[in-house]
């Protein structure tokens, strides 16, 4: 088979990977009625299979890193509805600011605390 062919079958398999996880997601969504986007546990089901399987496949990973390249187009139709609905939003964008501040606020302490509580358990773990 021809290389071109080869990594083109390989990128359809990273695909059907991701559409696979999260199909899943969505159904188990419907499925228990959970309060979530079908996302969040497709994303979590991928995650435990690339754990299980300790590696990425080289599709996976090329599927991936192309749609992280495009990732900022996926925040253009956000944008445009902002735009579209400014006069509803504008009673409430005082709020709408707030909590985006204090959330990415909550979001950074989290994060520093999360990574400063794994490095003591790294540091602990060499030690031994």
């Amino acid at each position: 088979m021809r290389p071109e062919l080869r990594r083109a079958g390989g990128r359809l398999a990273g695909l059907l990977v991701l559409l696979i996880c999260l199909a899943a997601g969505e159904a188990l969504v419907r499925l228990s009625g959970l309060p979530v986007p079908g996302a969040v546990p497709g994303m979590l089901l991928l995650y435990a299979m690339l754990l299980y399987l300790r590696r990425v496949g080289e599709g996976l990973a090329a599927v991936s890193t192309g749609l992280l390249a495009w990732l900022g187009l996926f925040f253009v139709p956000a944008g445009v509805g902002i735009v579209v609905h400014a006069e509803v939003l504008r009673p409430v964008a005082l709020q709408i600011v707030a909590v985006m501040v204090l959330s990415t606020l909550l979001t950074l302490i989290v994060t520093a605390l999360a990574m400063a509580g794994l490095m003591a358990l790294s540091g602990r773990r060499r030690a031994r």
